[in-house]
């Protein structure tokens, strides 16, 4: 994969103990030396903080919390997930972004990502808030070789990824709530949205949607909302976050593809915040209630009513009750 210029600098800058020339800058950039002031410059723009000393050169002591592309590629080691990412200071919705690339032939594992959206949605198509700078709004490509049942697996595979880094960045009690919910004592931290497509040039193929309230104060945050700062109480990096997000769901992705949907939805199990509850779910023509017993292979919801029957849940919204 080639690298840009700043990617260049901020690679050598990490790379270095101390300080680094001029000179090797001027070598590594493949420019005059007279231009690597201008380049460093075009970093501090973008929020790096980067000292100079005239007889010894430059050295890199702050980076900014923004989805960069170069931060979130950064020792980033994928087979697929993240290979390709695009991000935007605002747009619509990732989701709209990610799917008019699919269509254009985008790769699998392309990562789409905005510092704001103004048409940020959610499942049966709720709004999701998106304020500046403070979450992760990221929308994935995805084209497994898998049949229809895939965009069930795949939902419940993102929410495992995604408690999974953030318990491994936060320390946080994350649960995951059937189907698409990442939950902290019940309130809302992150929302999963999977749509399946079909093109008639590209095929079938997928895109999910994750929204993580990471820095959202708590002023900012809808009912029943909360962040990820309010919980542990201080700042967290989103660019940290996101590329554990990224490793991790490519690591079950490989899962899922190489291997089955078993291990993933064991994993499932230990973060559900509803097995073995009593449960209510509204479906479109009728409330069932009953004890959520776990899921299928298919990845839904299993339901033992109170008459003994065990349902099966495909779509719903799920309470629990007790």
């Amino acid at each position: 994969m080639s690298i840009g210029r700043d990617e260049a600098i901020l690679e050598l800058l990490r790379e270095t103990n101390g300080f680094v020339s001029t000179q090797d800058l001027s070598q590594r950039l493949g420019v005059p030396p007279t231009l690597v002031p201008d380049e460093i410059e075009a970093l501090r723009q973008q929020g790096y903080g980067i000292l100079l000393r005239p007889e010894s050169g430059y050295r890199l002591t702050m980076v900014p919390d923004r989805l960069l592309p170069f931060e979130l590629r950064y020792r980033l080691e994928t087979s697929i997930i993240g290979r390709r990412i695009v991000v935007y200071e605002q747009t619509t919705s990732t989701m709209d972004v990610a799917h008019q690339l699919a269509q254009a032939g985008e790769p699998q594992g392309t990562c789409v990502l905005a510092e704001s959206q103004t048409g940020g949605r959610g499942r049966l198509g709720r709004r999701w808030s998106s304020p500046v700078g403070d979450g992760i709004y990221l929308s994935l490509i995805l084209r497994p070789p898998l049949s229809s049942c895939a965009a069930p697996q795949v939902t419940l595979l993102a929410a495992v990824s995604v408690a999974l880094s953030i318990r491994a960045i936060t320390e946080i009690p994350v649960q995951v709530k059937w189907p698409n919910d990442i939950v902290v004592q019940g309130k809302k931290v992150c929302g999963i949205l999977t749509e399946m497509r079909l093109d008639d040039t590209q095929g079938r193929y997928l895109v999910v949607g994750i929204g993580v309230n990471v820095n959202t104060s708590r002023d900012r945050l809808l009912d029943g909302a909360t962040s990820l700062r309010v919980e542990c109480g201080e700042i967290v990096s989103r660019i940290d976050l996101c590329r554990r997000l990224l490793q991790q769901f490519d690591e079950q992705y490989a899962v899922l593809i190489d291997r089955s949907f078993r291990p993933i939805a064991e994993l499932w199990e230990t973060f559900s915040s509803i097995s073995g509850g009593h449960v209510r779910v509204d479906l479109q023509d009728r409330v069932l209630e009953g004890q959520a017993v776990g899921i299928d292979q298919d990845g839904a919801l299993l339901v033992r009513c109170d008459h003994g029957v065990v349902e099966r849940v495909v779509a719903g919204d799920v309470v629990r009750v007790r």
